[in-house]
């Protein structure tokens, strides 16, 4: 029985040539995810607070005078341009879809100089060492990229530790000053009872 010409002609890929076309299949998913993701997080952040709300930073160290006003003002500027939490979120978001977009393009160059042949026959040292520490490279960049935010996290630990020791030392000066204090008044209150005992006596 002959076939039917409106059926569509199947086009056999080359064996070598598939993963090729998985990797580029999985690069173009990619890439759309983070468009995605981007124009989802393009709008500004507006953090919306009371009026007789407390602050959401209570850290004040920030050295531009308008980060200043911002958190010591009443009722709190929405600006993102000013705000603090904003400015410090962007940065760390600007930040990480640098790094992913820096190892996005990584990948691609090493996908993309891959050999299409697949065989073993005919490839150099440098071929086979290409194609092996493709895996390794990635797992060493993931090592790193743990190993500087494991790095972060024990550099603000230490900072807040540092504060909380400043601030616990205030308050045992005030303590120590409030303790000296309250010793000189008994002592004043018990020497005007002897002295007033004394006069009685008298």
């Amino acid at each position: 029985m002959r076939a039917s010409s409106a059926a569509n002609s199947v086009r056999i890929l080359p064996t070598n040539k598939v993963y090729r076309q998985l990797f580029d299949a999985q690069v173009q998913l990619s890439d759309a995810y983070n468009r995605v993701r981007d124009n989802q997080l393009s709008e500004p952040i507006n953090i919306v607070t009371h009026p007789d709300a407390t602050p959401l930073v209570r850290n004040i160290r920030p050295h531009e005078s308008q980060k200043r006003q911002w958190i010591s003002s009443l009722p709190y500027n929405n600006d993102s341009s000013i705000n603090p939490v904003a400015i410090f979120f962007q940065d760390e978001q600007k930040r990480r879809q640098t790094e992913e977009e820096q190892e996005l393009e990584t990948i691609k160059r090493e996908v993309f100089n891959l050999p299409d042949n697949m065989n073993g026959h005919g490839q150099t040292e440098n071929d086979v060492n290409s194609k092996v520490n493709v895996t390794e490279r990635l797992e060493a960049k993931r090592q790193i990229k743990f190993k500087q935010l494991w790095d972060e996290f024990l550099e603000k630990i230490a900072e807040l530790n540092q504060n909380l020791l400043k601030e616990l030392e205030g308050i045992t000066r005030e303590c120590n000053m409030y303790y000296e204090q309250g010793n000189k008044d008994i002592d004043k209150e018990l020497q005007t009872m002897i002295y007033q005992k004394v006069c009685y006596r008298s």
